[in-house]
């Protein structure tokens, strides 16, 4: 019998010192750069600003948590060589907003860009398709470099600007069938529950600043779900039916696993973003995740860019009824989940790993007779994969950095981060 399990799923920056070597770009990574020229006591002078964002894609998208912008360079000269500069300060703008704490805390530090630290955001902080201009701003100085201690010129500015686009989608889908493949509409069958959970999420994921993919969730063909709309997800979130090798459709048609994967291998290589999470709502969603959770295709494990963090209910435990019913219905944890991320909730909310609790929502399964609407209990093992620190809706941070916020400050759903350049790209 098909029934259901939850996966939960989810996606860094180096100071250079004034006048080094730019670093080759990796994949993933935009380099921008602006001049500035000017005079100077009949000296004139030039410099040139360089920075980086990363992981654009070649389309200039951006999805998930872990997107970073960093400065390179600062290179400058004068003709002849006669002029000494000095900078005041850099500042950061990422979508029009000034990233307040870039700047070291020592005004005496301003001057190093050494000092500034690469600054990591999340793409849902702006609504999907939004431009995001990204920019970094250099003021400084300039002086004749003898007489030493000669008057320093008024300040002069140079901006490095780039533009990314947000690209943050959810596809969901829901059954009508229940695992027999016949139509069922009552709220406490599987179909009803499903129903129920979709209508849930929605909201809460356009809350998220997702558009949600498939205008009629309740009518999802295969061929439509892999044709038109799994290539340009970044989160998968389906209330259907599964199995070890896929999923169902709204009805009985197979989703592979396998198909997913091709395409969203294609759109990654047309240049659309890694997907970032996924919550699946479908049994035996969990199984091809087995002992190779990272490095496998997307969504053949639903792997993604950045790390896994999978909650999925196996079939593990004895099939035996309970009497103990839990507080509330099968869509309410769904629902419950993705509110959970919408409101960057940490993982301790959550139950621990391979934990079975008898009252738990979390770890109960609700079997239902579809003619009488009756059911019964089903005590089943949650399992916990991957990495708890991934969330959608605010930027990544590992442990440490989760556990610093989460101590300090009541609310942990941070847009950006200064990141310690010993941290890169958060390896």
């Amino acid at each position: 019998m098909r029934g259901w399990s939850v996966w939960l799923l989810m996606l860094t920056m180096v100071g250079c010192v004034s006048l080094g070597l730019a670093q080759p770009s990796p994949p993933g990574v935009r380099t921008f750069v602006n001049t500035a020229s000017g005079e100077h006591n009949g000296v004139n002078w030039n410099v040139e600003l360089t920075g980086e964002m990363d992981y654009v894609t070649t389309t200039g998208l951006i999805s998930g948590g872990n997107n970073h912008v960093r400065v390179v360079e600062f290179e400058y000269g004068s003709s002849p060589n006669s002029l000494a500069f000095e900078i005041v300060r850099l500042e950061m703008k990422i979508g029009g907003i000034s990233v307040d704490q870039w700047a070291p805390a020592d005004p005496d530090d301003w001057k190093d860009i050494n000092k500034y630290f690469p600054v990591r955001f999340a793409s849902a902080k702006f609504a999907h398709g939004a431009a995001v201009p990204v920019e970094i701003k250099a003021r400084f100085k300039v002086r004749l470099a003898n007489p030493i201690n000669s008057p320093w010129s008024p300040e002069a500015e140079v901006t490095a600007t780039t533009s990314v686009t947000a690209h943050n989608v959810a596809l969901n889908w829901q059954t009508t069938v229940n695992a027999y493949g016949n139509t069922v509409t009552g709220i406490n069958s599987y179909p009803g529950q499903a129903q129920a959970a979709g209508n849930g999420q929605r909201p809460l994921l356009g809350s998220m600043k997702h558009r949600v993919d498939m205008p009629n969730p309740t009518n999802a063909t295969a061929s439509g779900i892999l044709q038109f709309w799994m290539g340009q997800t970044t989160f998968l979130v389906p209330n259907t039916h599964g199995w070890a090798q896929g999923l169902w459709d709204s009805t009985t048609n197979d989703v592979f696993l396998t198909a997913m994967a091709a395409e969203r291998s294609a759109a990654v290589a047309a240049g659309y973003p890694r997907a970032n999470m996924a919550l699946v709502m479908g049994c035996f969603s969990d199984q091809p995740l087995a002992s190779h959770l990272l490095g496998s295709p997307e969504f053949a494990n639903f792997g993604t860019h950045g790390l896994l963090w999978s909650l999925s209910y196996s079939n593990s435990a004895p099939a035996t009824a309970s009497d103990v019913h839990p507080t509330r219905p099968t869509s309410s944890l769904y629902i419950s989940a993705v509110k959970l991320m919408a409101d960057g909730a940490f993982a301790d909310e959550v139950p621990d790993r391979t934990e079975t609790r008898t009252k738990s929502t979390f770890t109960e399964n609700l079997e239902w007779d579809e003619l009488t609407e009756e059911g019964w209990w089903i005590p089943i093992n949650l399992q916990l994969h991957g990495s708890e620190t991934q969330r959608p809706n605010h930027v990544f941070m590992d442990d440490v950095q989760r556990q610093h916020f989460y101590n300090i400050q009541a609310s942990t759903a941070l847009w950006y981060l200064v990141v310690d350049p010993t941290n890169l790209r958060g390896q």
